[in-house]
């Protein structure tokens, strides 16, 4: 939603859109590293199963 109204104030250049703009980019900034923490977080997560994963197969490995 920020994105589109960033997009409709773009054309329009008016000093009194000026704060708003620059308040819409300040969310969209926001949006987009929080976006990048969870994919960073989802990463971790997926890495750690992946990594218990391969210790218990390696430990069944190993006993048999």
């Amino acid at each position: 939603m920020v994105e589109r109204v960033l997009g409709a104030c773009a054309h329009k250049r008016r000093e009194d859109t000026a704060a708003l703009v620059g308040l819409l980019r300040r969310f969209a900034v926001e949006a987009a590293r929080e976006e990048a923490r969870l994919f960073c977080d989802d990463l971790v997560a997926d890495a750690a199963i992946l990594q218990a994963d391969e210790s218990y197969v390696e430990e069944h490995l190993a006993a048999a």
